[in-house]
């Protein structure tokens, strides 16, 4: 596949995301009541009812609709980079590729990806509420769509500088831990402090920071689905588990706020 340098139309980007968080909403609201109003659901702290399942199946509909539509994009950025390219022959098929009139890559993937990463923010989307909950007591404020918005372009650009990085470290042939790792890490730790800042949260980027290497390994060493171009161990680079930590905040923001939004709109808070 053709790759470049070139930066990414971030405008594009970030209207995509505002369009799919717009149509996530509106595909999980609620069906008019025709039925009479049941009890209402027990309190389980101050002015927060219980969240009905139903309630947690609308957010995770959004929540995956939300990330299969924005993870490809991302993914797409290291294609663009020359970091990784899927298998023109694999069991999944061939990938779908984009390209602009100049040749300039714009878009790789394919059929499963949007699926793997629907999935991931699916169990993100819930995991820190429910932390949130558990440890605290009570469901943190929603962080507002604005401050979501953000959150979700600091990973985007986030992506999108790793591919830069581990672009020009092939160019120079320097993969070292000060040029990869270092800015990367400084990424993820301004994200956290920024967006997070919680003791679930922190798990989350752990549990990302690990078993999102795994998994790639699987899928390349057994599956043989992708490659990447520059591997250090197992078929993967040493750097991508700082990006993988970078996308929990911005996952716990969006299923915080369409959480609220749905608990409102089901009449679960006072």
């Amino acid at each position: 596949a053709k790759g470049s340098g070139r930066r990414p139309n971030m405008l594009i980007a970030l209207l995509l995301l505002v369009s799919t968080q717009t149509s996530a909403l509106h595909a999980v609201r609620p069906l008019r009541r025709t039925t009479p109003k049941r009890a209402s659901a027990p309190i389980c702290a101050a002015g927060q009812k219980e969240t009905p399942p139903s309630v947690w199946a609308q957010q995770a509909a959004a929540m995956w609709l939300a990330a299969a539509s924005l993870g490809p994009i991302c993914d797409g950025r290291h294609s663009s980079h020359n970091v990784l390219h899927y298998a023109a022959e694999s069991i999944a098929g061939p990938p779908f590729t984009l390209y602009a009139p100049d040749g300039t890559g714009l878009l790789e993937t394919c059929w499963w990806v949007p699926v793997a990463f629907g999935g991931a923010g699916v169990i993100l989307g819930a995991a820190h509420p429910l932390f949130d909950r558990n440890w605290d007591g009570a469901p943190r404020p929603p962080p507002g769509w604005p401050m979501v918005l953000i959150s979700i372009a600091s990973f985007v650009a986030c992506y999108e500088f790793s591919g830069i990085l581990a672009e020009t470290a092939a160019a120079s042939g320097d993969h070292g831990f000060a040029l990869l790792d270092v800015p990367l890490i400084a990424c993820m730790v301004a994200i956290f402090f920024a967006f997070e800042r919680s003791r679930g949260g922190l798990v989350m980027m752990f549990a990302l920071f690990t078993i999102g290497p795994v998994v790639e390994i699987g899928l390349i060493n057994q599956l043989h689905l992708y490659a990447y171009t520059d591997p250090d161990i197992m078929g993967i680079p040493h750097w991508i588990g700082w990006v993988y930590a970078a996308g929990g905040p911005a996952n716990g923001a969006l299923g915080r706020q369409v959480l609220h939004e749905l608990e409102a709109r089901n009449g679960q808070r006072e």
